[in-house]
């Protein structure tokens, strides 16, 4: 089943959905580079994002 998960910063819409937890974390990354000019994700933040994956 596909998961999803809306992007970690307050007041960003974007949602992210993929076939794995993995596929979610790469585009997450993408997302976090190009949108929020984060050119690499903190471990905490990883973390975060993992716990807050769904099924959707």
């Amino acid at each position: 089943m596909a998961k999803m998960l809306n992007c970690l910063k307050e007041g960003c819409t974007f949602v992210v959905r993929g076939e794995s937890v993995d596929d979610i974390l790469t585009k997450l990354k993408m997302h976090a580079m190009i949108a929020h000019q984060m050119p690499q994700l903190p471990a905490d933040l990883v973390e975060k994002a993992k716990a807050a994956v769904r099924e959707g």
